[in-house]
């Protein structure tokens, strides 16, 4: 069987969970960066891990038939050159994980939990009122797995919740989907933005400067996954 090789900081732990799960049946081989990727790569055709790492290795790695992502995302091997193989990303895993960091964020943003830290640290009593997400909304760019499952989670904190997708198709979890020629009118009345969508080469420039600029005044925090989405 041909013999896969994991490249990601924590390949080590990889590597153990895949013989662990597997019985050893499938044989697996671990390097944690470009200097060991170097080094350990001998012809392998099946490739696991950092998108990152791999695309800059890429060029010296000419057997390569099929390369799966670790991450959400693939940007690092969509902007290289090269197109002879198979690339595939990790779907359907990212959401609960994304959702904490996404509330853990507005969270710490209304509760003001940095100024009360800083308070905190000078022994001054914090005497103002925090802020609460019950009632406000949150609008969300994109609605694939990682979208619906932040729009779940921002149900459960009494939020409502509006969508921004290419065909405004209904999603679960959300009480409005907007299509892009719409994004006015998706932006209209957000008290938050995230945005969950990939940077792709079709993808890039969704959300101007001057569209964030314009909702920024009715905006309590905005958060962007990925930044790459907002152009110039």
């Amino acid at each position: 069987m041909t013999e896969c090789l994991i490249i990601t900081p924590i390949a080590h732990e990889f590597v153990e969970e895949v013989e662990r799960l597997t019985d050893g049946k499938i044989p697996v081989r671990g390097c944690r960066d470009e200097a060991e990727l170097a080094e350990l790569y001998q012809g392998h055709r099946v490739l696991f891990g950092n998108p990152s790492i791999i695309a800059s290795t890429l060029d010296r790695m000419s057997d390569v038939e099929w390369i799966q992502s670790s991450w959400a995302g693939v940007t690092p091997l969509i902007e290289h050159k090269r197109r002879d193989y198979i690339l595939t990303g990790v779907k359907d895993v990212f959401g609960p994980q994304m959702s904490e960091y996404v509330f853990g964020y507005l969270l710490a943003h209304e509760l003001k939990i940095l100024e009360r830290k800083r308070r905190q640290d000078c022994q001054e009593w914090y005497k103002y009122h925090s802020g609460m997400l019950e009632g406000r909304s949150i609008g969300i760019m994109g609605t694939g797995s990682i979208g619906r499952h932040i729009a779940e989670t921002a149900h459960a904190f009494g939020l409502s919740v509006r969508g921004l997708s290419r065909t405004g198709a209904k999603a679960d979890h959300f009480d409005a989907v907007y299509d892009i020629e719409h994004i006015q009118s998706f932006l209209e009345g957000c008290h938050y933005l995230v945005s969950t969508l990939p940077k792709t080469p079709d993808g890039h420039g969704e959300l101007s400067d001057a569209e964030l600029s314009n909702a920024a005044g009715g905006l309590g925090c905005s958060i962007l996954h990925n930044p790459a989405c907002v152009s110039d």
